[in-house]
C-alpha cells in the first residue's frame, strides 16, 4: 500500500507541474444530536482563476442535517450559500441519499452519493434556477492507519428543460487521519463540461479539515 501512496503523490506531483489549479480550502463541523441525527455546518473558499486570484473569491456557506437509515444507508438535507465580491450570489438546496460499505478492516471500501439538487441565482426566479441529479461513487484503499487513498467519478445530469449530462467530474485524493476526530482531506478534482467543445478542463486542488463535536 506504501507504494499506492507514493503513486499518488506523484501524480498530484505532475499535474501541479504542468496544469494550472484552482484550489477550494475550506473546513467542516459535525455534531451527532443523537445516534441516528448528525448535524454540520461546511464553509468553503474557493479562487476563481487558478493562482492568479485576479477574478477575486467566492465563499460558500453551508448547513445540513442527515439521518442513518440504516447500517449502509444514510439520507441527507442541505441548504447552501455563495457569496463573491459582487456580494450574495446564489443558493441551492439539496437532498441526498447515500450508500456506504462502512467496513474498516475491508482493503477496499466503496460508497455512492445521489444528489437532488436545485440552485437559484440572485437575478433568477425559483423556476429558471438549473436543476440536477448528481451521481458520485467513490472507492477508498485501507492504506495505513495514518491515510487512505481515494478515488471517485461524477456525473451531473441537467434536469428542467434540458435533460441532458452537462458535467463530469473526477476525483483522486487521499484522507488523512490527524486526530480520532479531526480528519484531513486532499484531493485532486478534474472537470469538464459536457456537450461543449470549446469548454476547456479544469483543475481543482480541494483541501479542506473535518471536525467532530
Amino acid at each position: 500500500m506504501n507504494k499506492l501512496t507514493l503513486m499518488c503523490v506523484l501524480i498530484f506531483a505532475h499535474t501541479f507541474t504542468f496544469s494550472q489549479i484552482k484550489t477550494w480550502t475550506g473546513f467542516s463541523l459535525g455534531k451527532d444530536l443523537s445516534k441516528k441525527y448528525t448535524i454540520d455546518f461546511k464553509s468553503q473558499i474557493r479562487d476563481n482563476d487558478g493562482y492568479r486570484y485576479s477574478n477575486g473569491f467566492s465563499h460558500i456557506h453551508q448547513l445540513g442535517i442527515e439521518r442513518k437509515l440504516n447500517k449502509r444507508f444514510d439520507a441527507g438535507l442541505g441548504f447552501r450559500t455563495r457569496f463573491n465580491d459582487q456580494g450574495y450570489h446564489s443558493y441551492r438546496i439539496q437532498s441526498d441519499f447515500t450508500y456506504s460499505s462502512k467496513k474498516k478492516k475491508r482493503t477496499f471500501r466503496y460508497s455512492a452519493r445521489l444528489r437532488f439538487q436545485h440552485r437559484k441565482k440572485s437575478d433568477e426566479t425559483f423556476q429558471k434556477g438549473n436543476t440536477h441529479i448528481r451521481l458520485k461513487p467513490v472507492v477508498n484503499i485501507n492504506a495505513s492507519k495514518l491515510v487512505d487513498p481515494l478515488f471517485g467519478i461524477e456525473s451531473f445530469f441537467r434536469l428542467n428543460g434540458k435533460y441532458n449530462f452537462d458535467e463530469f467530474r473526477w476525483y483522486l485524493g487521499a484522507n488523512w487521519r490527524i486526530k480520532k476526530n479531526i480528519k484531513l482531506k486532499s484531493c485532486l478534482i478534474s472537470q469538464r463540461e459536457l456537450g461543449n467543445n470549446t469548454s476547456p478542463k479544469e483543475y481543482v486542488f480541494l483541501l479542506g479539515l473535518k471536525i467532530g463535536l
